[in-house]
């Protein structure tokens, strides 16, 4: 087996051309570093690892990484004659193709790179799925999905070509005409991995269905992960979502969905209505790989999880671990789309009052730690007292546009369970 393996090393991708051609290119113009985004891991050939390990650590001294400074790097750590001598350096500095195609040649060296890395990662799913180890099989098998040769692998002035401007055109932004500030401060958009957190029964539930509904009006393909309640609770809070406006006296635990008239109301709103074509739902799944999977096979534009702390992560033994994997794999899912995800307070009894302003900030936030760091946005909820329908809340934390609310903006929730921003 060993044999078998020195043999495939032996053929592994790499191009010795190329990886020259980089560090020639640095060696006659330093000021390329700029375009491209290598670590010395990806050079297949060790002097050549060695080459761009002391390039960098100039570089990042100050100091302008040329054929003479790197020479006498190498000379001082020992390692001149290791990685060829003068020669070698000389040679792969005057015979560079063209200093102009770094960037071709440093893709062709990740490209390589991400090639081995696959190969490698590949050999531990095989052992893992012969120890029978399924679902390690599996969590390692994702980590394949973050090798690509990468966009920031482009100089930025590289990245934005007309066809990317052009794309960006037609980037769907989703808001509330009834939530006005909230999707203003907050970008509910592709890229985005917003929380919303509050203590229990504060109300997230119904605050997020009325966010997915009003997408889904819009034409966004929302999906709705639910680790709370069933598709059965959630069918008569859309029809009282549909009529209560009409019927303002109406409350949510008049609808008795086993009667045949709501029934009735319920399959004329779910025929008429392009909404909730819109909108997918599921329950089933409350293993992280599952909901990953439901998410990655459907063309969703936002989709809501409902919640964090309720999932679980195979064979993680701390809930640490748990929030640590799933709060990264959200971040990753929002690449494609937006992610919103729901979460809870922490239930310190050291705090004195879950509608007390002061006492409310991130800090609060169940798993804070874990959560903060992935999150682009965070938005907390609070209720007021023995005032069911009046609700507040503030923007804790805005990555992208890097502005909080100033102080919290208070809300009203009618009957219909439609928030509105006061």
């Amino acid at each position: 087996m060993d044999m078998i393996k020195n043999e495939l090393m032996k053929e592994l991708p790499n191009d010795c051309k190329a990886e020259q051609s980089v560090l020639g290119a640095i060696l006659v113009d330093y000021g390329v570093l700029k375009q491209i985004s290598l670590q010395p891991e990806d050079f297949y050939r060790e002097e050549h690892k060695i080459i761009y390990e002391q390039i960098l650590d100039l570089y990042r001294q100050g100091i302008v990484p040329d054929i003479v400074t790197v020479m006498d790097k190498l000379k001082v750590i020992g390692k001149l004659d290791f990685v060829g001598g003068e020669s070698y350096l000389m040679q792969i500095t005057a015979s560079v193709p063209n200093v102009v195609n770094v960037i071709y040649y440093a893709n062709i060296v990740k490209r390589d790179s991400i090639a081995r890395q696959i190969w490698n990662k590949a050999q531990e799913i095989s052992s893992l799925a012969l120890s029978l180890d399924i679902e390690g099989t599996k969590l390692k098998a994702s980590d394949i999905l973050s090798l690509n040769v990468k966009e920031d692998d482009k100089a930025f002035s590289e990245l934005f070509t007309e066809e990317y401007f052009e794309k960006l055109t037609k980037t769907k932004r989703w808001e509330s005409d009834r939530l006005k500030d909230l999707t203003r401060y907050v970008p509910f958009q592709r890229g985005e991995n917003i929380y919303i957190a509050g203590r229990t029964s504060i109300g997230k539930t119904q605050f997020a269905l009325d966010l997915a509904w009003q997408f889904a009006e819009q034409g966004a393909k929302v999906g709705y992960v639910s680790l709370e309640i069933a598709e059965e609770a959630i069918l008569p809070r859309m029809i009282i979502y549909e009529v209560g406006d009409e019927r303002i006296d109406l409350k949510l635990r008049d609808i008795d969905i086993r009667q045949p008239e709501w029934q009735r109301i319920g399959r004329e709103i779910l025929r008429n209505s392009n909404v909730y074509k819109n909108f997918h739902f599921t329950r089933e799944r409350h293993f992280l790989n599952d909901i990953v999977e439901w998410i990655e096979n459907r063309p969703l534009d936002v989709v809501f999880v409902d919640y964090i702390q309720s999932l679980d992560v195979r064979g993680k033994s701390t809930r640490y671990e748990e929030m640590n994997i799933a709060a990264r794999e959200f971040r990753r899912l929002s690449k494609d789309r937006c992610m919103v995800i729901l979460s809870q307070f922490n239930r310190d009894k050291g705090y004195k009052n879950d509608d007390d302003e002061e006492e409310i900030t991130i800090s609060r936030l169940r798993d804070s730690g874990v959560l903060e760091e992935t999150a682009t946005s965070i938005i907390l909820l609070r209720g007021k007292g023995e005032q069911s329908n009046t609700f507040y809340y503030t923007v804790a934390k805005n990555q992208t546009f890097g502005t909080t609310t100033d102080g919290w903006i208070e809300l009203k929730r009618t009957n219909s369970g439609k928030f509105y921003e006061v």
